[in-house]
């Protein structure tokens, strides 16, 4: 035996409504007595009536209705719809819901709901439920979206005096996105050339542009710092090495290769030839900007490297 629980009034199929089956068999002096509620969408069932009995069924929520009664037969289905009286058009409803995934029955989270008519919109939360609050009596158009799911739209009723509930199911689309354009970019380390150029533009420091690298392939750089203005190189062919002076005074510079700090010695450092830079830049105590300043200390000179390798604009790959 089964059946729907519906409201008269609405349409709306009716949860939680009482339902009791019950029946006498032979000689029982006591009638065997059956109850079940119904789901969610209104259906209940009972299940091994035996045959040969009359069978009475009521259903109860707020109002009754029944008995309804059969004379069982083996084998037979009995199917009874059953309408109860129990929304108002007058008052307001509670409407709420849940979205599911079709495929995986999990729920959806983040799923953009609107109810059309009444211009009014929310979002699921974290177990894929949803609620507009109380509602006029009425049949309103829900709408359901979420990015990568086909959009989902149906009606829905809002029964007057009475809570709603709806379960929306939707299922996966694949996205068909034209024109897209891919672009794949080394990761940038540290700093880049874009800075030299705001550099340049404010008139601190000495630049060696490719331009003029390109007239000395063969140079290093003590050879390329030597005739600058204020700089004094002292190159030692023989053990490779050399030293700096900035306005006649010993000093040690901060070096940069390609953005990168170099830590280590300026003594025996093979510094790449001029055909593999493309750039470099030249600061002397207060002209240094920060990016190439260590904190709370002050700098004599500051040198940047540039190299054709990091850029790909030539030179040894």
């Amino acid at each position: 035996m089964a059946g729907v629980v519906i409201d008269s009034i609405s349409g709306v199929r009716l949860p939680k409504v009482q339902m009791t089956l019950t029946w006498r068999a032979g000689a029982d002096t006591v009638p065997t007595r059956q109850a079940e509620t119904t789901r969610s969408n209104g259906f209940f069932v009972f299940c091994h009536v035996p045959a040969g009995v009359s069978a009475n069924l009521v259903a109860s929520e707020r109002v009754t209705r029944g008995p309804f009664t059969w004379k069982i037969q083996p084998g037979q289905l009995y199917v009874q719809n059953i309408l109860l009286p129990l929304s108002t058009t007058e008052s307001k409803g509670v409407l709420i819901g849940q979205v599911i995934d079709a495929d995986t029955q999990q729920p959806v989270v983040d799923a953009t709901v609107r109810l059309v008519e009444r211009k009014q919109a929310t979002e699921t939360n974290k177990h894929g439920f949803f609620t507009f609050g109380t509602q006029p009596f009425g049949v309103y158009t829900l709408e359901v979206s979420r990015l990568g799911y086909a959009d989902y739209a149906a009606p829905v009723r809002v029964a007057g005096d009475l809570q709603q509930g709806v379960e929306v199911r939707i299922s996966k689309q694949a996205l068909a996105i034209e024109g897209l354009k891919v672009t794949v970019r080394a990761p940038r380390r540290g700093m880049d050339m874009n800075g030299m150029v705001q550099r340049m533009n404010l008139g601190l420091g000495t630049f060696i542009t490719a331009d003029e690298l390109d007239t000395r392939p063969m140079a290093r750089l003590p050879e390329l710092l030597r005739g600058m203005t204020g700089l004094w190189v002292d190159v030692n062919q023989r053990e490779h090495t050399f030293s700096l002076e900035v306005d006649g005074r010993p000093c040690s510079p901060n070096v940069f290769i390609d953005g990168i700090r170099y830590r280590g010695p300026l003594d025996g450092f093979d510094f790449p030839p001029a055909e593999d830079l493309e750039a470099v830049e030249v600061y002397k105590g207060a002209e240094i900007p920060g990016v190439f300043m260590s904190a709370g200390l002050r700098e004599c000179a500051a040198i940047a490297i540039w190299t054709r390798m990091r850029f790909g604009t030539g030179g040894k790959e």
